[in-house]
């Protein structure tokens, strides 16, 4: 509409925090996370709603953490206070109940009274293909970690370089295809819209975004989302854990392991103690770890609790403590449960969609086994092994901590690979573990075949390391990748067929993929873990 100067009149953006509330959690003010008595209760007339109520309470005034730093250095002195207040909107439309947050109003929700992922599924379904602004996400990779990366422009997922392997989407901020949803919008639980909808027009809004909510036209464009989801739901957890204690507790150890939960490199002499148990270990295992604690009576009366408040210590050969993990943090396990695989690592679970388990597994079942046959693992450490085999057979170059420094790359300690062949075999070997020790180990295989392709300085500086007989005649040429094999070689005390858990499942085929399109060859090798450590030395007597 035009003023009377004829300019367009500015439109007014109102900033709104949806959340949609499961239906049981709304009779008798169940959603929320203190009583009604204690809050301001306020009836609110909306057009259209079927029901209206604003909850409020008003937060004392505090003094802001970063007065402190200011005391005594200047004058007058410091005297700030902030004041905030909380307040919840609840509207009740035609389709459902909605819960709109204003200030620190989400405090005043009981956590489990709004549907997951609400937000998400709306920003998916209406976001269209290069409207993303924002995205925050959970990457399996070797250190198990959230990242955020956001643009100055509405983009395509995939130039924020996303993982769909390695990579779940946890929320997303970008501009709404359709322009009456307004100018942005994200969300995960919650959903955060700016648009010009008054509070008048709230229900339709609110209807559009319930509907919204439950289509899947989303998979057209991001098929892979939701193919691993976290399970935050609380009864669920609960209903896991009881399954997990069960497993224990009945000795059940298929899909069953322990495993440091971060990756460390590891100097000979490695051990574990374990809570509740008389031994170190010199790796983790479930089931010599469960046969302790039930000798120590440690499975009586076992709960979620003891796993949560009891520890596992890693220590070094001079008896120092390197990391320390909750028993249930090293714990995976993997659970068929209510027509779904739920899966613990790193103390969290997550829901694994049955197609993409099935692909996994299928994918890992036909993984290439190389045809090398390397010797039994009797050895201490890694390190140990490696230069056994090279002492054992001439033609193996030993190429473990040799390492290449590429300061230009920002690169200053690259392996090529544990071991070398003349048959241009490049070995990683690393002793079974979780997912983020596996991980480390595909993640190396990736970035030294890709130096080894790519920068004639690397290839350079490998030569210097090996004996005649796999030297490059010439470093500086290029090498042809489909004449070289990479394998990885696990090191397993198990006799049955190598598995993996999950996770790792996923990264190995996501290291098979990259591998693939250099042009090498892959492949997978077990290798039999026959060491056993001597007991430790008891103190001489004075």
């Amino acid at each position: 509409m035009a003023t009377k100067k004829g300019k367009q009149k500015k439109k007014i953006y109102r900033n709104w925090t949806v959340f949609l509330l499961k239906e049981d959690y709304v009779p008798t003010e169940k959603h929320l996370s203190i009583s009604a008595e204690q809050l301001k209760t306020h009836a609110v007339t909306i057009p259209n709603a079927i029901s209206a109520t604003l909850y409020t309470k008003q937060v004392a005034e505090v003094e802001p953490a970063w007065v402190k730093q200011f005391s005594g250095v200047a004058s007058p002195p410091v005297s700030v206070k902030s004041k905030s207040a909380a307040a919840l909107l609840v509207i009740q439309t035609s389709k459902a109940t909605f819960a709109l947050a204003f200030g620190f109003g989400r405090s005043l929700l009981n956590t489990e009274s709004w549907e997951e992922e609400f937000g998400l599924k709306v920003v998916l379904n209406n976001i269209g293909d290069e409207g993303i602004k924002q995205i925050q996400l959970s990457a399996f990779d070797s250190l198990l970690q959230n990242k955020q990366a956001q643009s100055v422009r509405s983009a395509r997922i995939d130039e924020f370089g996303l993982d769909v392997e390695q990579d779940v989407i946890r929320s997303l901020t970008g501009t709404p295809s359709d322009g009456e949803l307004g100018r942005l919008f994200g969300g995960r639980d919650s959903l955060r819209i700016s648009t010009e909808t008054s509070i008048n027009d709230l229900p339709k809004l609110l209807d559009r975004l319930f509907e919204d909510s439950k289509k899947e036209t989303y998979l057209t464009t991001f098929s892979w989302i939701g193919r691993m989801k976290e399970v935050r739901d609380k009864k669920l957890k609960e209903t896991l854990n009881e399954k997990l204690l069960e497993k224990i507790v009945s000795k059940d150890f298929e899909r069953l392991w322990m495993a440091p939960p971060t990756y460390q490199e590891w100097e000979a002499g490695r051990m574990f103690v374990v809570a509740k148990t008389d031994e170190d270990h010199d790796d983790l295992r479930m089931h010599e770890i469960v046969e302790e604690w039930d000798t120590n009576g440690f499975l009586d009366g076992l709960e979620i609790g003891d796993l949560k408040s009891h520890h596992v210590l890693a220590i070094d050969d001079s008896r120092y403590g390197v990391e320390r993990w909750t028993i249930y943090k090293t714990i995976y396990c993997e659970i068929d449960h209510d027509n779904g695989t739920y899966i613990l690592n790193s103390g969290t679970w997550y829901r694994i969609r049955a197609s993409y388990l099935q692909e996994v597994n299928k994918t890992f079942i036909e993984f290439p086994r190389t045809e090398l046959d390397l010797p039994d693992y009797n050895d201490p450490s890694e390190e140990a092994y490696n230069i056994r085999v090279s002492q054992e057979r001439s033609d193996v170059c030993l190429m473990d901590q040799k390492f290449v420094e590429l300061n230009a790359r920002g690169l200053t300690k690259v392996e090529l690979c544990d071991l070398l062949t003349p048959e241009k075999q490049i070995i990683h070997i690393k002793r079974y573990s979780g997912s983020s020790t596996l991980s480390h180990l595909f993640a190396q295989g990736i970035v030294s075949a890709e130096l080894f392709l790519n920068v004639p300085e690397f290839r350079a500086k490998v030569n210097t390391y090996v004996s005649s007989n796999c030297k490059l005649a010439d470093p500086a040429a290029p090498i042809n990748p489909q004449q070289y094999e990479i394998i990885y070689g696990i090191v397993s005390k198990s006799n049955k067929e190598i598995n993996l858990p999950f996770f790792s499942k996923v990264m190995l085929r996501n290291a098979r993929t990259v591998l693939q399109n250099l042009n090498y060859r892959v492949s997978l090798c077990k290798i039999p873990n026959g060491y056993t450590p001597p007991p430790p030395e008891k103190p001489k007597e004075s």
